[in-house]
């Protein structure tokens, strides 16, 4: 393998607190261009920051490239088998996703539920004495994320253990006690164990038949994904609490550093907060009852407040540990 490589994949791993590009790719960027190789953890990758070739790229999933997961991502979710999957997986659960989070599910619940939680954990923020966003949105997102998926309020700290858990995946895949690996797979069973029982629960005395009396559906993601098991050759009682695990996790450490942007780059634009502020006020001036929740027309109405939701978005929307990986070639300037 190499020193070189080596010494390239601990520059990439080492945890940086800015929001800066990393030192690792910046430095590379200067030496090489905006198209360069290298290798991460015994896996050459190629990395770009043209945006056309970016976007070319993205438009080309299923055709000239794939998901791909790092070795430590993917052994922390469900060892090789999630590498394996392939795209009619991801496809299926995109559709199985959307139909429990997207637009009707958000016009028919779940905008009240969110602010019901949102409203109670911001208030209990004020009586801290200070706040660190991160580390506070992610018990948050937990509960509501497993209530989601599986009708299910886990345990205080379950959602705790997931905090910063994603910065102990992107580290060299050493089960050794003492590693941050090692951490992160303790955490990762005791998260499975969770999962499982849910799962177990689910299935006694499950009936695969709507009309059935006495079966134990609640209408969740998870009752999707139990009606499909044996429909569906991926979908198997050992692979599904990994899943849950790994759904969760993703929204964990996904929104939680992207609220934490947000909030950061408001505090540091007085004015963008200001108008932000300003808008949502007149939100509340036009309500006819005071103590009214938030509603889909509401939400629609939010013009500036999708401007820093996208802005945000342009800076942190990636889950790191997901690469593309190229099943054709690409030809870049003609080479």
């Amino acid at each position: 393998m190499g020193f070189p490589l080596i010494g390239e994949t601990l520059s990439f791993f080492v945890t940086s607190n800015s929001i800066d590009m990393h030192p690792f790719v910046n430095e590379r960027l200067k030496r090489y261009g905006p198209l360069f190789k290298t290798n991460i953890a015994g896996r050459p990758v190629a990395v770009s920051s043209d945006p056309e070739f970016n976007y070319f790229v993205l438009q080309q999933k299923g055709k000239l490239i794939e998901l791909y997961y790092v070795d430590s991502f993917s052994q922390t979710v469900h060892n090789d088998n999630l590498r394996n999957l392939g795209g009619y997986f991801q496809r299926y659960l995109r559709r199985s996703i959307l139909r429990h989070f997207g637009h009707e599910p958000l016009k028919r619940k779940l905008l009240s539920e969110f602010e019901d939680v949102i409203n109670h954990e911001l208030h209990k923020w004020t009586n801290l004495p200070e706040v660190d966003v991160k580390r506070q949105t992610v018990p948050m997102l937990f509960d509501l994320t497993s209530q989601i998926l599986m009708s299910h309020k886990p345990e205080k700290n379950l959602g705790e253990d997931l905090n910063n858990m994603l910065q102990s995946i992107m580290t060299f895949p050493l089960y050794i006690p003492g590693t941050a690996f090692y951490k992160c797979i303790q955490k990762k069973r005791k998260a499975i164990k969770l999962t499982t029982w849910v799962l177990e629960e689910r299935m006694k005395g499950y009936s695969y038949d709507n009309s059935a009396e006495g079966c134990n559906k609640k209408g969740d993601f998870l009752d999707e994904i139990v009606g499909d098991i044996g429909k569906e050759a991926f979908l198997t009682k050992e692979f599904v609490p990994f899943l849950l695990f790994g759904l969760l996790l993703a929204t964990v450490e996904t929104i939680s550093p992207t609220t934490t942007l947000a909030t950061m780059y408001l505090l540091d634009n007085p004015s963008a907060l200001q108008q932000l502020t300003e808008e949502h006020e007149e939100i509340l001036k036009n309500r006819e009852g005071a103590n009214s929740g938030l509603v889909w027309e509401e939400y629609k109405s939010m013009t500036f407040t999708r401007y820093v939701i996208n802005e945000t978005l342009k800076l942190e929307n990636l889950l790191p540990g997901m690469l593309r990986k190229v099943i054709a070639d690409i030809h870049v300037d003609d080479r």
